[in-house]
């Protein structure tokens, strides 16, 4: 099953919502713009039981750090229109 995580990127803290096909929410979290806050991201996925492969990410930004630790994670990722979708 694929799951949407929205995030809503700031200086100091994350937004995160996640969603399924079916539009349920199965979770959603603040997690703080630290090394800790981004791997709460992999924790609550892996709660969940989804594979990395099955996530798409949207976030607002295309520079910084989170986006970094997704890629390095090994999130897929791809850019429309000044989007950036990982």
């Amino acid at each position: 099953m694929k799951v949407y995580i929205g995030i809503d990127w700031s200086q100091n803290k994350h937004d995160l919502c996640f969603l399924n096909e079916a539009t349920a929410h199965p979770a959603q979290l603040i997690i703080p713009h630290s090394p800790a806050g981004f791997w709460k991201i992999n924790e609550t996925r892996k709660k969940l039981g989804v594979p990395i492969d099955a996530c798409q990410i949207g976030l607002e930004t295309a520079h910084n750090i989170l986006l970094d630790f997704l890629w390095d994670q090994r999130y897929s990722r791809k850019n429309t229109k000044g989007t950036i979708h990982i």
